[in-house]
């Protein structure tokens, strides 16, 4: 059981940063400097294509498989925990790890939503978006990128402690 909650971990873990690190180094500028026609293909990718089911679920399925290996590698956290390198690795990992998953849950999703429903809007009315809403987006594609990048920044960080904690 454990080589397959390890294997599990280390799939999601990968899809999930790797896909974090597309959409924020790649993705994200590319949508921005297409304007609308980027709306148009973000608002289909995050709202058909089931990418944000799938990166909320190797997140918490990268999050929930590697707290169960830290805590049943470490003997359950005992007294003197953490005893070593691998294990002061591992958990600044899945630190950084956490985090990332939460500014993903807790920013990214929500500002994401608000941009497709501004783009949805835009959309119903057959025009461009309005002034007010211009600025929203602006501000909402912003606060994306900032919150996308440091999700990337995190997950690449979680990726390379706990590389580094194997030769450690």
């Amino acid at each position: 059981m454990f080589a397959t909650l390890r294997i599990l971990h280390i799939v999601c873990g990968t899809f999930w940063t790797g896909a974090a690190l597309l959409i924020a180094g790649f993705m994200e500028p590319t949508v921005r400097a297409l304007g609308p026609d980027g709306g148009r293909f973000m608002q289909r990718f995050m709202g058909k294509s089931g990418f944000p089911i799938a990166m909320t679920g190797a997140g918490f399925i990268t999050l929930v498989t590697g707290f169960y290996l830290l805590w049943a590698g470490s003997g359950g956290f005992a007294a003197g925990w953490p005893a070593n390198n691998f294990d002061l690795l591992m958990a600044l990992g899945g630190l950084a790890g956490a985090i990332a998953f939460f500014l993903g849950i807790g920013v990214n999703a929500p500002t994401a939503a608000r941009l497709g429903r501004l783009a949805g809007e835009a959309a119903s009315r057959g025009g461009p978006p309005s002034a007010e809403q211009q600025q929203q987006i602006a501000t909402l594609q912003r606060r994306l990128h900032r919150a996308g990048l440091a999700s990337a920044t995190l997950l690449l960080m979680a990726t390379a402690l706990m590389a580094a904690a194997r030769v450690a």
